[in-house]
């Protein structure tokens, strides 16, 4: 399976000015830069309120993993694993989880890198279908082979099942999904929901959602790219890879609107990350966001009217980042670092970077850019005459 399909950190966007036309400012300032450990970089954050107090770096090319000091881009702790990491860590209680390739979930003291504790899977070869989930206090792991497990916080395992991994005999993959059920809920790309009761794991929803269907694929086999999924709105907003967006109500999978958002090459970067992932802006005026390689995309919650649709200056490379402290997303592009505002402008400046830009994760003031051959760049975002200057 293509990694456009895979977990990511997670997604989209917003309603800005005409870019196109616009001179970009003067770089932003490189606060400092490490230089990574490998390939198409993961980086992970332990946060403590609005600021970063651990930088984690990992890479599915690599086996080793790296903590920062946020400040300085320091580094804190570095630890050899046995294994390869198979998906982004998690930084959750003062411990760093960590999911590899051949199966195992470890548990790492993020002040030193300590190994404390580590379980395996029962079944051989099976590997972690997302990355690890931290919800009221517990940790929640699912296998490709369908094991849902919740184990406590010390790495006991206290509830595991069994769910079917597949749709019509075909393992359908899990996507990166924003929810607001505080649950455990999970979406795949033959665009099946499902959430689990936290203490027992049983299914309390199951629903096959209406798709349309995708390149060379039949009835229920359409790729779903990502979603965004409102329990207490009933509501799901997915992408496809028909180049479809699409909102719909959960409790009867009634399709309330559609709209096209591209050609399926123009749904994720051309290192092949997945950037058409949804997302809502803060209530009470909900936009459904998202982002395409090439453009913004802006439509009105409830009904799918389209609010804006603006050019990026250069190809994106993942999808954007959401500033709570300032409302504002930021956009990376293969030359540019974009700042969308709900208002409907937006500002641009240069990326003081020559590698190709990968991932990116917000670090309070800081917006730290992994490239894809490795190398990490941390950006100052404090305030800037340049980025006050309305383009």
């Amino acid at each position: 399976m293509r990694e456009k399909y895979s977990t990511l950190t997670w997604f989209p966007l917003l309603c800005f000015s005409i870019l196109s036309f616009v001179k970009p400012a003067s770089a932003q300032e490189v606060v400092w830069r490490h230089q990574g450990l490998g390939n198409t970089p993961n980086i992970s954050l332990l946060m403590e309120g609005s600021k970063a107090s651990l930088i984690l770096l990992s890479s599915p090319f690599s086996s080793r993993v790296i903590a920062l000091d946020p400040k300085d881009g320091s580094v804190r702790w570095e630890e050899e694993l046995a294994e390869r990491v198979a998906r982004p860590g998690r930084l959750v209680a003062d411990i760093a989880l960590i999911a590899t390739h051949t199966g195992s979930l470890l548990a790492l003291d993020s002040d030193d890198g300590t190994i404390l504790w580590r379980q395996r899977t029962e079944k051989e070869a099976d590997f972690a279908a997302m990355t690890p989930a931290f919800v009221e206090g517990f940790v929640y792991t699912l296998t490709e082979k369908g094991v849902l497990s919740r184990f406590s916080i010390a790495g006991e395992r206290l509830t595991k099942v069994q769910v079917d991994p597949d749709v019509e005999g075909r393992r359908a993959d899990i996507v990166p999904m924003w929810r607001d059920n505080k649950g455990l809920s999970i979406l795949d790309q033959a665009g099946r929901l499902r959430t689990f009761d936290l203490v027992t794991l049983d299914v309390v929803l199951d629903r096959q959602l209406t798709t349309g269907v995708g390149p060379g694929l039949g009835p229920l086999r359409c790729e779903v790219l990502g979603g965004v999924y409102s329990a207490p709105r009933d509501r799901i907003w997915t992408s496809e890879l028909s180049g479809l967006l699409r909102a719909s109500l959960v409790s009867n999978n009634k399709t309330i609107w559609t709209a096209k958002v591209g050609q399926p090459e123009n749904l994720y970067s051309e290192e092949g990350r997945v950037l058409a992932v949804p997302i809502l802006s803060p209530a009470p005026d909900q936009k459904t966001l998202l982002v395409t390689r090439h453009r913004a995309w802006a439509f009105r919650a409830d009904t799918g009217e389209v609010l804006q649709v603006r050019d990026l200056p250069s190809p994106a490379v993942a999808p954007p980042l959401f500033d709570s402290a300032r409302q504002t997303w930021w956009v990376i592009t293969q030359h540019s670092l974009v700042e969308l505002r709900w208002d409907g402008l937006s500002r641009i400046v240069d990326l003081p970077i020559l590698e190709t830009p990968y991932t990116a994760a917000l670090a309070g003031d800081l917006l730290v850019i992994g490239t894809s051959d490795g190398k990490i760049y941390a950006l100052s975002l404090a305030e800037n005459p340049v980025l006050d200057q309305e383009l």
